[in-house]
């Protein structure tokens, strides 16, 4: 399909299941608005509480649209989307007007993103974020199994934070959705859970990227060591990880599950939801869980996680209480009526609103982006890694880690993975990269600039430049108006334009400058 054919298409209506919401702001009475900013991030964590002074979080999202802000910061967080907080209004009128109940509210989430990447029979159950979707993987690990469990976490190092806690069963937070938590100790209900977690790394000790035989040949020897010593095996493969990477191939999860079955189930690691429906249609297929969330290329406001549960896994759950520790991350409208019916939620609280605003907010730019046709979508997403690509090689002080190549059904390589050298030409360290992103959000000239949190790539710290779904649509809308594709992508570039020279700026600077906001 040609970029003229594409124009083509573009001009006629679009067909599918889902309309786009249209990207103007709905205004909204200033009482009306600071109510959907309270409840926007109702029954968020500790990682969404704003800062007294500043407002924002601790990833430098404020409560509200920040359009004059520069955002290419999906791999880690983002503020709302105009298009998404109309939507997000939309569902939070109707919730205070009573034209839909919280029951209403939930449901829709969940039938809509069922719609868009689930299979025949997939239920959906709403998760804080990617890191609670693990923990309730655990929880059906333990309905599923009747032996110990074993865990394997591929890629932990690239994953979130809390994965490895959560995947024994721990808590991660000190303040979760619902109630205080002490992190490190056993939920209440999984203090006598004999969970072993194991995992493999996708680099070595200096950051490179491990052949993928080797990691599969890890993998394989460490699932089969865990069946030998009588567990049933949780296996958590990655797919995109922070620096765009997956791992292992699905050759050897398909010939480990085929070993047994009955033991085995396995993850899909998919939160930065940088593939297409029918590349987690054939995980669902496969049998395989499905982890999701609304927060990262979505687009949509922190955070938003989804655990989506295919038939296969549906049809093994044996009816179990749930432990009661589960009640700080999870209400009962965040699960299917089918799953209510095979478990007693009554000591889970009655909903979380905020959770499934963040959803509508999230599923407007998703919905939207999928209507695109796939050679547009494939199109923008190339232009942006090669715009940033050039960017980075233009620039002496900044070295581009190998992206994995573009596909048309997993997009890693929107995930832009930048190391940097400092005045004395030595590479940044951690505490160095998390310094100059913090220069850059706190603001040069007339901008914030917001980058992916920094990374370990063996003893380097790299920031992250990233595309979204949010900036893809805001193209192919320009375009489907009639501009090129140079034209539509002018503003991007612009912003790109502004980002390289402030960034680069700081690392010109004096060393002394960096070192002092190291320890701010």
């Amino acid at each position: 399909m040609t970029l003229a054919s594409t124009h083509a298409a573009l001009r006629a209506p679009r067909r599918g299941s889902f309309a786009p919401v249209a990207r103007s702001r709905r205004t909204l009475p200033h009482d009306a608005s600071a109510s959907l900013a309270l409840a926007l991030y109702s029954n968020g964590d500790e990682r969404v509480f704003p800062d007294a002074v500043t407002g924002r979080t601790k990833y430098g999202t404020p409560r509200g649209c920040a359009e004059d802000e520069i955002w290419f910061s999906s791999s880690t967080a983002s503020a709302i989307s105009p298009r998404g907080h109309a939507a997000a209004a939309e569902a939070w009128q109707a919730l205070a007007h009573g034209r839909m109940t919280a029951e209403d509210c939930c449901e829709s989430v969940r039938l809509r993103l069922t719609q868009l990447f689930g299979i025949a029979g997939t239920q959906t159950i709403l998760t804080g974020s990617g890191t609670e979707a693990v923990l309730v993987s655990l929880i059906l690990a333990r309905m599923l199994f009747r032996r110990r469990i074993a865990t394997i976490i591929v890629g932990c190092e690239e994953t979130g934070r809390g994965v490895s806690a959560a995947a024994a069963g721990r808590h991660f937070l000190h303040h979760a959705a619902f109630d205080e938590v002490a992190p490190g100790g056993r939920l209440e209900g999984l203090d006598d859970i004999d969970a072993l977690v194991d995992t493999v790394a996708i680099r070595d000790s200096d950051g490179a990227l491990r052949p993928e035989t080797e990691i599969d040949a890890e993998v394989a020897q460490k699932a089969e060591a865990a069946l030998r010593d009588g567990r049933d095996l949780l296996i958590h493969s990655l797919d995109v990880s922070k620096t765009g990477q997956s791992a292992p191939s699905l050759g050897i999860l398909a010939q480990i599950r085929d070993a047994a079955p009955e033991r085995i189930a396995i993850l899909a690691d998919c939160c930065q939801l940088r593939c297409s429906p029918p590349h987690i249609q054939a995980y669902l297929k496969s049998g395989f869980l499905v982890s999701l969330t609304g927060s990262k290329f979505a687009g949509g406001p922190p955070f938003a996680g989804a655990l989506l549960v295919p038939p296969f896994i549906l049809d093994r759950l044996r009816p179990r209480l749930l432990p009661k520790g589960l009640a700080a991350y999870s209400a009962q409208r965040d699960w299917p009526s089918a799953l209510r019916a095979l478990l007693p939620l009554t000591e889970l609280p009655a909903a979380n609103i905020g959770l499934a605003l963040r959803w509508h907010a999230a599923l407007a730019e998703i919905e939207s982006f999928f209507t695109w046709p796939a050679h547009l979508r494939e199109t923008i997403l190339i232009r942006f890694h090669e715009e940033v690509a050039r960017r980075v090689c233009d620039t002496p002080d900044f070295d581009l880690l190998p992206p994995p190549p573009a596909s048309a059904t997993t997009w890693g390589h929107t995930i832009l993975a930048v190391a940097m050298r400092g005045h004395n030409g030595h590479c940044l360290g951690m505490d160095e990269a998390a310094a100059v992103q913090r220069r850059l959000r706190e603001g040069l000239g007339t901008h914030r600039f917001h980058l992916g949190q920094p990374v370990a790539i063996g003893t380097m710290g790299v920031l992250r430049v990233c595309a979204s779904a949010v900036l893809a649509n805001d193209v192919a809308e320009a375009m489907s108006d009639g501009a090129t594709l140079t034209d539509a992508f002018a503003p991007t570039a612009a912003a790109l334009d502004d980002l390289f020279r402030a960034w680069q700026s700081i690392l010109q600077a004096d060393g002394n400058r960096v070192h002092a906001s190291m320890s701010v």
